[in-house]
């Protein structure tokens, strides 16, 4: 047997001027602090007038839900002190923490009180029903539980299935607590129900109050905040809107992310890509103190990823500066709506409702294309007499600052008066919510340098995390960005292109880092037939529209010999076989083959 050639379309992990000067911000929110409030008896947390108040029913159960708080509290059934349709003393819907959408549901406890909700709606349940949903703790001592609870008799009892503890143990403090000892992100929880198929359930989410000290629902930082419940068999996917990133936007995010993952194999680029208008821009540089101070950098820091509402600020701002002819950081006394005079970035940010707990900014209206903003950016040139840089490199900071997770990149291209040809505006943000983003590029590498460069993107392609609330789809660019829906370990992620069959690739995840995975489409690469006698000659593979057509010749073979077409999917271990060619014939020249493109794969011709 000869194995002669291969098809490859491979996969790779990687892990704020004058003219001639560009301009950097940062800012980091506050932490809030909170004291708790005085020890106190444990109430009961499973009071009778609580349970007596539900008043549940198993008519008309459902075998799938899903309640994200945007609803509203119709389908809950509150326990604790209710006025109305709501809680007396705080709000069970809120905005501060929220996994998704614009809503999540909150519990606290008031007045050493237990308070929760359970569902109205009554669940039938099978062998395969799951509840998913998030879990984050805010200001909650370790003596207030979260507890999720199964009643098989319309709320008279119920049993605790899951729970969560506080996570500040007020002894290690004096005084205030800062909000940084809490969380920053929200859990999925996945529950079996599986030990109640067969029967009509009803399920409560109850915060538990069992003594000493607890935090006092007054601030929106305090309790125990659930989002995007959901019961079913099967989990419903949302679509993730990263925002609609152009070519340019995307190369600029290309070349942030490898200098994050090798700061100093950056450096060494910058130095030995310096030509054209650079030579100029940086004939004051001292090359030599820039990569010393690239060595003080973190080296290998983890991606940042695009973010539809810091995109959208930052392409309002670069409009800004084009229009109306300026650089810098605060917006003209004319800017587009809904920015007003004098904004900074971080109003910008929040008139699109980002919600930050840090940002940073570059801008600059000077740029003459990608590689002279972002070295621009890099280097900092300008500023410093002695070595040509700017003191300290706000910019270079920006970029290799490991608190920001998201990014929204602008860019303008044209002149208008003394700014351009190019603008550019890089929102970096660090969010109150965070969680794991997956990102990186679709892309057929075209010239096969191993790197996206403009044109060569891919869209339309979709992607999803097998264990994942989300998908979504790469923009016209190539550009993604995916939440991953758990914290740390391994994720199976599922690329599917427009037309086509899907592919996969596993990740990990370490300490809630965002990770880079690009998905490279298209490449071809052959290899020396293992044994003597049999040639087979790939002579093209063409792709288009999700097809892909393999021409090929064998030459050498027996009458007896059969040729197989075999496809080893992207992330498997073994090869299954697409077609089998009779060669008898004798001219086995210009043979063809077409199929579903499986991008990401491995497509090889084996003659036995």
């Amino acid at each position: 047997m000869a194995r002669v050639s291969y098809l490859l379309t491979s996969l790779a992990v990687s892990l704020g001027f004058t003219a001639s000067v560009h301009a950097a911000t940062s800012y980091v929110r506050p932490a809030t602090t909170l004291e708790p409030v005085a020890a106190s008896e444990a109430s009961q947390p499973l009071r009778a007038a609580s349970v007596e108040a539900l008043a549940l029913s198993s008519t008309d159960a459902v075998s799938t839900y899903r309640n994200g708080a945007e609803a509203g509290t119709a389908d809950l059934e509150l326990s604790g002190a209710v006025s109305g349709d709501d809680f007396s003393t705080y709000s069970v819907i809120q905005s501060a923490y929220v996994a998704q959408g614009s809503s999540a549901f909150r519990l606290a406890n008031a007045a050493g009180e237990d308070y929760g909700f359970a569902l109205a709606t009554p669940f039938a349940v099978t062998a395969q029903t799951k509840l998913w949903f998030y879990s984050r703790m805010g200001f909650a001592t370790i003596t207030q539980y979260g507890r999720v609870q199964v009643s098989t008799d319309e709320g008279n009892s119920w049993t605790t299935i899951w729970s969560e503890q506080g996570p500040v143990d007020v002894s290690e403090y004096e005084g205030q607590i800062p909000s940084t000892a809490l969380p920053d992100h929200f859990d999925e929880v996945n529950l079996s129900l599986a030990d109640y198929a067969g029967q009509t359930v009803h399920l409560r989410f109850l915060f538990d109050y069992t003594g000493g000290s607890s935090f006092a629902p007054n601030s929106d930082l305090v309790g125990w905040f659930i989002d995007d419940i959901q019961v079913g068999e099967t989990r419903a996917k949302d679509f993730y809107d990263f925002g609609d990133p152009t070519a340019e936007e995307t190369l600029y995010l290309e070349y942030l992310n490898r200098a994050r993952a090798d700061a100093m194999a950056e450096a060494a680029r910058l130095t030995a890509n310096i030509d054209g208008s650079l030579v100029a821009a940086t004939s004051g540089v001292d090359f030599e103190v820039m990569q010393q101070q690239f060595a003080e950098l973190e080296q290998h820091l983890p991606p940042v990823a695009f973010n539809a509402k810091l995109s959208a600020a930052a392409r309002l701002h670069s409009q800004d500066m084009y229009q109306n002819v300026f650089q810098g950081h605060n917006s003209s006394s004319n800017p587009p709506s809904p920015n007003q005079a004098g904004d900074g970035p971080g109003d910008r940010m929040e008139h699109q409702g980002y919600d930050w707990a840090g940002y940073g900014e570059n801008v600059f209206a000077y740029a003459k294309n990608v590689w002279y903003g972002h070295a621009g950016f890099e280097i900092d040139w300008g500023g410093d007499a002695e070595h040509g840089m700017q003191t300290p490199p706000g910019h270079r900071l920006s970029i290799h600052n490991p608190n920001y997770k998201e990014v929204g990149i602008g860019v303008i291209d044209g002149s208008n008066g003394s700014v351009g040809p190019q603008i550019v505006t890089q929102d970096f943000g660090m969010p109150r919510n965070s969680q794991s983003l997956l990102t990186g590029v679709v892309y057929e590498d075209a010239n096969a340098n191993g790197f996206y460069d403009l044109g060569e993107g891919v869209g339309g392609a979709r992607i999803e995390a097998s264990n994942g609330a989300y998908y979504t789809t790469s923009a016209d660019s190539g550009a993604y960005t995916l939440p991953l829906s758990t914290t740390d370990g391994a994720h199976t992620i599922l690329f599917t292109p427009a037309s086509g069959s899907s592919s996969q690739q596993t990740v990990t995840v370490t300490n809630s880092e965002n990770v880079k995975l690009d998905w490279e489409v298209g490449s071809v690469t052959t290899q020396t037939p293992e044994e003597a006698g049999v040639t087979v000659e790939i002579e093209s593979v063409e792709t288009l529209a999700g097809q892909f057509q393999l021409t090929y010749s064998v030459l050498g073979a027996r009458e007896e010999d059969t040729a197989l077409i075999q496809l080893q999917a992207w992330g498997q271990s073994s090869f299954s076989t697409l077609n089998t060619v009779d060669l008898s014939a004798g001219d086995n020249t210009g043979l063809t083959y077409s199929g579903a493109f499986m991008a990401g794969g491995v497509l090889r011709v084996v003659v036995e």
